[in-house]
């Protein structure tokens, strides 16, 4: 059995504007023009994740080819966000630790300035959420975490700026000179954090150990089962970059829109038990990264159909998170839905890594948020992201 649809396409211009209708219209996979299979369905995309030997990331040596002089950097080894095991497991558990090092921090800290970001607000003034607390609040989180210099404003603009246009590069509808400065910026976030995990190590504004700090710690040269090589902790500060504070964006930006156009708002503030429950509707009714790329590391199937060796895969979290097969009214945001496990940050051995951190700052985003506008209104939103892999907007203002 073939793909359903052969001519799906994300990249097509609109598409992000009714992506869900589009999903389930196209069956459980399905195939675009250039030839690469998408999987839409809850099994399917499950499989993906847990198949790790027969579906690999696109590291440095395999996906679509880079011109020079940017494939260069096929040279350098992979971050963990592109590691395959047994590097991928070896990697991820040094990883797990700096993580858990720094999430008490984290927590702390979300909380503080989330209130601080929101301070300013006035009820029933209109406010654009998205750059006030939905950008700015994880963007603040991460350079503290990671161990930047905090009193450098401008180096923090600067790498904002940088980490902006490598993502916007990355939107099909992106213009040749947009990609060329996202693949100029990548480059320099490279240089960045090899400089920043060479310097001596930050704590956060905590007190606690920096994410820096902590891979500082477990690199060397050259790389052992316990140790990444430099270019390793390189990359992995750059895919931390890249895709650290911004899922946690999307899902703060989102999460407010769909908890005031459903109207669960004012049930949310009623009973704020509810907000971990919530969060994970938050996280399957709009996934934050909708999709990811694997590559087939071999012929073989996936349900009936049959994938060739070196073909390129791209599992959809956001149309499994709409699988009607396993979620009951999937088109309908329900803060009080039965717990049922989604794809918001993706699942297997490649599970988001921050997920507990960026679950903490989004719980201090609402609670903020809830605390100071408990009648919040819409007011005006903004476009959806044209990229099909993120899922975002890119203006909300409330009241």
């Amino acid at each position: 059995m073939k793909a359903t649809n052969m001519n799906f396409d994300p990249k097509a211009a609109g598409f992000t504007a009714n992506a869900y209708a589009q999903y389930r219209a196209s069956g459980p996979i399905a195939s675009s023009p250039d030839g690469t299979t998408y999987v839409l369905s809850y099994p399917l995309v499950q499989q993906v994740c847990e198949r790790t030997a027969d579906f690999l990331k696109p590291g440095k040596d395999r996906g679509s080819a880079v011109p020079r002089p940017y494939s260069a950097a096929a040279s350098l080894g992979d971050g963990l966000f592109y590691m395959d095991p047994p590097r991928h497991t070896e990697v991820r558990a040094l990883m797990n630790g700096v993580f858990a090092s720094i999430l008490s921090d984290a927590a702390t800290i979300a909380s503080a300035r989330a209130q601080n970001l929101l301070s300013g607000v006035v009820p029933g003034t209109p406010f654009d959420v998205v750059a006030v607390l939905a950008h700015e609040l994880p963007k603040q989180l991460f350079v503290d975490i990671m161990g930047t210099d905090r009193s450098d404003q401008g180096e923090l603009a600067t790498l904002d700026r940088w980490i902006g246009a490598a993502m916007r590069a990355h939107d099909p509808s992106a213009s040749p000179s947009e990609r060329i400065a996202g693949a100029d910026a990548t480059f320099t976030l490279r240089t960045y954090f090899l400089s920043l995990l060479a310097e001596q190590p930050r704590n956060t504004s905590a007190g606690g150990p920096s994410i820096a700090g902590g891979m500082k710690q477990i690199t060397a040269c050259p790389m052992t089962s316990t140790k990444m090589s430099p270019c390793e902790a390189m990359n992995t500060a750059v895919n931390l970059g890249l895709g650290g504070y911004l899922s946690t964006e999307f899902l703060i930006a989102t999460g407010t829109y769909n908890l005031l156009s459903s109207g669960a708002w004012q049930q949310l503030g009623a009973d704020r038990s509810l907000l971990s429950q919530a969060l994970q509707e938050m996280l399957r009714y709009d996934a934050p990264f909708q999709m990811a790329d694997r590559w087939v590391a071999d012929d073989c199937e996936l349900g009936s159909t049959k994938l060739e060796k070196g073909s390129n895969l791209v599992v959809v979290y956001g149309a499994a998170n709409r699988d009607a097969g396993v979620f009951a009214d999937p088109d309908t945001f329900d803060i009080t839905r039965p717990a049922v496990p989604n794809f918001g940050f993706g699942h297997g051995i490649h599970y988001c890594i921050g997920e507990a951190v960026a679950l903490k700052i989004a719980e201090a985003a609402f609670t903020a948020l809830l605390d100071r506008l408990p009648d919040a209104k819409l007011v005006e939103v903004g476009n959806w992201s044209t990229d099909p892999y993120f899922r975002t907007l890119k203006e909300l203002f409330i009241s």
